[in-house]
């Protein structure tokens, strides 16, 4: 993943799970050209990190739903059938 990726997703975390101060610094982020994205990320690099992990939690989340999506949509899927059986 590139670091313009993992940049946008630590946002996505920050803006759709944090607090009001940290859904603030996610949307600042995401508008800031390269020099303030470093300046947001060295001055609360504890936020950074945190939502960081969270947003790698939500880009999987999010990949996992759209597979999902592309494999119902094909009609192939390996969800369980009320009968335990998978398709």
């Amino acid at each position: 993943m590139s670091d313009y990726d993992q940049d946008w997703w630590t946002q996505e975390a920050m803006m759709k799970l944090g607090g009001i101060c940290v859904k603030l610094l996610g949307e600042a982020a995401r508008h800031a050209d390269m020099e303030n994205l470093a300046r947001i990320k060295t001055t609360w690099p504890r936020y950074w990190e945190k939502y960081q992990r969270l947003g790698e939690s939500l880009r999987q989340k999010e990949a996992a739903k759209s597979s999902m999506r592309s494999a119902h949509a094909t009609g192939f899927t390996t969800a369980a059938s009320p009968s335990g059986k998978t398709r």
